[in-house]
């Protein structure tokens, strides 16, 4: 789309010089470019940042205050990228408010950003959702109020001319406009956010990453990011969204996009109620196992969980996952209840014959066989090793080892962050894409721990230490 026709979608009059030099500008590989400091150590937003459920009968007026930047962050550790996004985080702030009142809206554009930015929020009835009202220049600050008339959760953006490369680079959030009567008490509320970025790299590729004008008219993102960072919620990155068995939670989810709709699934569970689109007021579908969310839409989703492990939130376009980064995970904590979910009995004699692994290794493509290091005091397995379509293998990926060896996992730095995780529950390392990354883990019992890397055991990434 070229200046003229974004400025017909953003509702604007003229596009800004700097917008116009900022998409003009010529990308550079993550190699070329130095690597900057970074502004912030965390541009996730807490999805646990939501605010209060509304406890009134009447109508009030609103105040909302949000500030604009352009800060240089992490996408996963080694990439960094310079976001843009409202007050810090991505998404921006959840807003609430209950249909009837006012929202006053006040948009401040940091006096060091070096591009003009607006917000355009689809719960307001009026030109450009509030574009051109508030389109402000670096150190402008602008105001406008809008009345609450229809209730859902929708979401917000930014509207400028480029207002793709703005939403890729994360100026995105929702609004919540309750209605009159209120939102049914749950345990938990969550707020996440999924958008696509478009850099001159590869995922995973150590570096400062520009933004691709191409990739994105193409439409092939380098990453899919679910709160900015590459698996940034959840026990290996901060975990925030954690519950006990019993209780319920409510997920309000906005896409940014830009381009992307989102199959939104619960991986462990199912959304026990779906409000479509966001919408309060039409028909709350139940039981949904995956539900859409296209771009520019939000959608409010709750879950419960009567058993305890992770219930892991992603796009079921699984490439986005396992290779982009599309995943969240609410930690689900709380006694078993094998009479829900019985995980059967985990063989523990030795041998380490394929049969012991019960399938496990059914979709690793890398298995040859376990591997014979007894004897030695120390082994290292490679994390990373080309393998199941990319670096996403362990090598070797069965070995057997003597009683007190000591397995050092080594990072390759091929294939973006892994992590090393016992399907026991008995050790897991911190999440790494770090060529040279080390974790290490004694093995003075005899019998077989599987392990696996969460974000890409779907993918085949898993391996198994056979100690006899």
């Amino acid at each position: 789309m070229g200046a003229a026709g974004a400025t017909a979608v953003a509702g604007c009059i003229s596009a800004p010089p700097a917008e116009e030099e900022a998409a003009e500008s010529t990308p550079q590989p993550p190699s070329m470019n130095e690597s900057p400091s970074l502004d912030t150590q965390r541009i996730a937003g807490n999805p646990t940042a939501v605010p209060q459920p509304i406890d009134r009968d009447s109508p009030k007026t609103v105040s909302v205050e949000m500030t604009t930047h352009e800060q240089v962050a992490e996408v996963e550790p080694g990439v960094t990228y310079t976001y843009m996004s409202f007050d810090g985080r991505i998404p921006g702030p959840m807003i609430r408010a209950r249909v009837g009142d006012h929202v006053e809206m006040t948009i401040t554009n940091d006096e060091s950003n070096s591009m003009p930015h607006n917000i355009d929020l689809h719960a307001v009835r009026g030109p450009g959702g509030g574009a051109e009202a508030s389109m402000v220049a670096p150190g402008e600050t602008k105001t406008f109020t809008f009345k609450a008339t229809y209730p859902g959760l929708f979401t917000y953006h930014c509207a400028v001319p480029n207002l793709d490369y703005h939403i890729s680079s994360g100026m995105f959030g929702a609004i919540l406009i309750e209605p009159e009567a209120g939102l049914p008490e749950v345990d938990h509320e969550f707020y996440l956010g999924q958008h696509e970025l478009y850099t001159t790299g590869d995922a995973g590729e150590e570096g400062h990453h520009d933004f691709d004008f191409e990739a994105m008219k193409d439409e092939e993102p380098t990453y899919v990011l679910i709160n900015g960072e590459k698996y940034a919620i959840g026990p290996n990155g901060y975990n925030e969204m954690q519950i006990e068995t019993g209780e319920s939670a409510r997920v309000y989810y906005v896409s940014g996009g830009p381009n992307l709709s989102s199959s939104l699934h619960p991986i462990g569970s199912v959304w026990d109620e779906v409000h479509p689109q966001g919408g309060i007021g039409s028909d709350v579908h139940r039981n949904i196992q995956t539900t859409p969310v296209p771009p520019g839409s939000a959608v409010i989703a709750e879950l419960h969980s009567p058993v305890p492990g992770p219930i892991k939130i992603v796009d079921h376009a699984l490439t986005r996952v396992g290779r982009k980064g599309a995943l969240a995970v609410v930690d689900v904590q709380g006694d078993p209840n094998p009479d829900v979910f019985d995980p059967g009995q985990e063989s523990s004699s030795g041998g380490g014959g394929p049969a012991e692994f019960d399938g496990w290794f059914d979709n690793v493509d890398n298995y040859d066989g376990v591997v014979d290091r007894t004897g030695e005091d120390e082994i290292t397995v490679q994390v990373g090793s080309q393998a199941n379509g990319g670096g996403f293998g362990f090598a070797p990926a069965a070995v057997a080892v003597s009683p007190g060896t000591t397995v050092t996992w080594e990072w390759t730095g091929k294939g973006g962050s892994h992590d090393v995780q016992a399907d026991d529950g008995s050790f897991a390392s911190e999440l790494s894409g770090e060529a040279g990354h080390t974790f290490s883990q004694t093995f003075d019992d005899t019998g077989t721990t599987k392990y696996y890397c969460m974000p890409h055991k779907t993918m085949g990434m898993k391996g198994a230490i056979v100690v006899e």
